[in-house]
């Protein structure tokens, strides 16, 4: 997910509240008929973990002996939105994905010495954008001697990149905090709608959340990840390893999955997440389909995407490698695509018909362009 001001991505379902892309549309429920069992949830129920939490942000959810995700909770008092892997070896403990705010990453980092006395020796970026990189700083603070790891393009964008990004946020978000402070005072939505008690709760939250984060980034550190991960790599935690895998280009030019050995959980990073793919600037849609039929070829039992709920069933994964595949095909013999199946899914994340067709015209156009073929098929 593209680094942008926003709100984690299953706060809301009313799109004039948020004006977002529509890959943050509300998702929390309309997978639960197909995603099977939870996993178990090692906080309590309501997210809120141990009495003297100093922040609610997260839920923490065992996956195997050593092995957790943490999700975020439906009002995280962080900016956070993204989903890391916490894997505690008998020697040191790896971490994939920082979140997007250092705050986020420190309540993270306080949960997981909840969990073990090791230190983080690892931190994984699984792609560049700041929803996974920005909380870097706060574990080189936490653990020194930390090693921070990513595909080389992704070192190289969050290098070169990474400050214009902040900047974009940091000049963008004022103007988002004074709207929705407009909106409460004037009581009506830019489309006239009056703001109901549980909209205004809504949109107080937003500010509170948006204005925090504000001043997270006047003053955040940005800490590039090591361009390690240029082939398969194997990290070693004592009793347990990790197997870090290139597989972009895909939805960013440096993707990576991440393999817990013998645990059968795979991270997985933005290549799936419960939401439209959010395929705007990624340099690959070919590449992307293929990084999904190596995820499946992985056999895993769970798979933890970037976005949204821990995947103990496959149905999410087989719809969208379905999507990319299908792209490809139709452009490359001139067919139909099983659009009935595609529009389906994205009903699934909240998206309406209209949405799918923008985002199906788009990924056509992507891919006749990547294999070099014009709308008429030559």
């Amino acid at each position: 997910m593209a680094a942008i001001a926003r709100e984690p991505a299953r706060l809301f379902v009313h799109a004039a509240v948020l004006v977002l892309p529509l890959r943050t549309a509300a998702v929390a429920l309309v997978w639960c008929a197909i995603v099977g069992a939870h996993p178990e949830p090692v906080s309590r129920a309501d997210g809120r973990g141990a009495p003297g939490d100093s922040l609610h942000v997260f839920e923490i959810h065992r996956l195997a002996d050593g092995v957790y995700a943490a999700t975020v909770i439906e009002r995280p008092e962080a900016y956070a939105f993204s989903n890391s892997l916490i894997v505690v070896g008998d020697e040191a403990v790896l971490v994939v994905d920082t979140q997007q705010s250092p705050r986020a990453a420190r309540e993270l980092i306080r949960r997981i010495r909840a969990l073990t006395p090791l230190p983080v020796r690892w931190v994984v970026n699984t792609h560049e954008h700041g929803d996974h990189v920005y909380g870097n700083v706060a574990y080189r603070e936490a653990f020194p001697g930390v090693r921070i790891v990513a595909h080389p393009a992704t070192s190289f964008a969050v290098a070169e990149g990474g400050p214009q990004r902040v900047e974009a946020e940091r000049s963008s978000l004022p103007e988002s905090i004074t709207a929705r402070e407009s909106w409460l005072r004037e009581g009506r939505l830019p489309d006239g709608r009056p703001i109901t008690p549980a909209i205004r709760a809504q949109l107080e939250y937003s500010v509170r959340l948006r204005s925090g984060y504000l001043q997270e980034l006047r003053g955040l550190e940005l800490v590039p990840p090591e361009g390690w991960v240029d082939r398969l790599r194997q990290v070693d935690l004592g009793g347990r390893s990790v197997e870090l895998i290139p597989v972009g280009p895909a939805h960013t030019p440096g993707d990576l999955l991440v393999s817990v050995r013998g645990a059968g959980v795979v991270a997985v990073g933005d290549l799936l997440e419960e939401a439209a793919p959010w395929i705007e600037g990624a340099p690959s849609l070919v590449g992307w389909g293929r990084a999904l039929e190596t995820v499946a070829s992985m056999e895993a039992s769970i798979l933890v995407p970037g976005h949204g709920r821990v995947q103990r069933e496959n149905a999410l994964l087989e719809s969208t490698r379905a999507l990319f595949a299908d792209l490809e095909r139709v452009v490359r013999t001139e067919g139909e695509g099983d659009l009935a199946a595609h529009r389906a899914l994205f009903r699934s994340f909240g998206s309406t018909d209209e949405d799918f067709a923008g985002w199906w015209e788009q990924g056509l156009t992507a891919v006749r362009r990547e294999l070099g073929v014009d709308g008429e098929g030559h």
